[in-house]
């Protein structure tokens, strides 16, 4: 066989097509990170807490453009989103959600009704008033870095018996009757992140996280960090206790 500058040329070769594939590769990269962005108007209830992919939540609603938010979404069921408000701003990540029920409205047309959480959108554009609406509205991707799935992919289960393990010494500890502890302690981090206490900031970063055993090693930290403050004790009985009542949160002014 021929030798060109003494490399054979069955190695050119190889190298010829490992630098073809690395540029195919390259390129597709490329795309992907390029391409067009998909967006979706979305109505949007902008609110001082954070709402995880498949949580029950209740809230009582008083102000008249979210009445007319809730109203709108349940009679055409159709979903809006809750993106996190804290630090004096809207939050770029948020929740989509949908009205399972109306429990009741008040002779004033307050409401209390019943949301779940579907899956995490990023804010491309926000309006502070949808067309023909009182309420916010915006562009919002369901693509993007943070996005979780599968929704109900399961941790570890050493790092799960550990967070069993250590939420039963909570309980114990705060003398608390409620069980925290879900029926599948694999994927639990989501159900029981509003039982610990945990500061707004917390949640957010829990929800921003992908991955299930990051979760709930992140829960495990904040427990047993917080374990030996006994005046955080309330705090966190009053958060369990009160958890499945309807909540009475002021949305932003803006």
């Amino acid at each position: 066989m021929r030798k060109n500058n003494g490399i054979t040329g069955t190695v050119t070769c190889k190298q010829y097509l490992t630098a073809l594939i690395n540029v195919f590769d390259e390129f597709a990269r490329y795309l992907q990170h390029n391409k067009p962005m998909k967006t979706t108007y979305l109505p949007l209830f902008p609110l001082q807490l954070v709402v995880f992919p498949g949580e029950r939540l209740n809230i009582h609603i008083f102000e008249e453009r979210y009445k007319q938010l809730i109203s709108e979404s349940y009679n055409k069921t159709s979903s809006f989103g809750i993106p996190s408000y804290f630090k004096e701003s809207i939050q770029d990540f948020g929740t989509e959600v949908e009205v399972t029920s109306i429990e009741k409205i008040y002779a004033d047309g307050r409401m209390d009704v019943r949301l779940k959480g579907i899956r995490t959108f990023r804010i491309i554009e926000f309006f502070e008033k949808a067309e023909h609406a009182l309420y916010p509205a915006g562009n919002v991707s369901f693509e993007h870095e943070y996005m979780h799935y599968p929704l109900h992919e399961l941790a570890e289960e050493n790092i799960s018996k550990k967070l069993k393990e250590i939420l039963t010494e909570l309980s114990r500890v705060l003398d608390v009757s409620k069980n925290l502890i879900p029926s599948r302690p694999q994927n639990m981090s989501f159900s029981i992140a509003h039982y610990l206490g945990m500061p707004l900031e917390k949640e957010y970063e829990l929800l921003l996280t992908k991955n299930e055993n990051e979760r709930q090693q992140k829960l495990i930290d904040y427990i047993e960090t917080a374990m030996p403050d006994i005046k955080k004790r309330e705090m966190m009985k009053t958060k369990i206790a009160l958890n499945g009542h309807f909540k009475d949160i002021k949305p932003p002014d803006f």
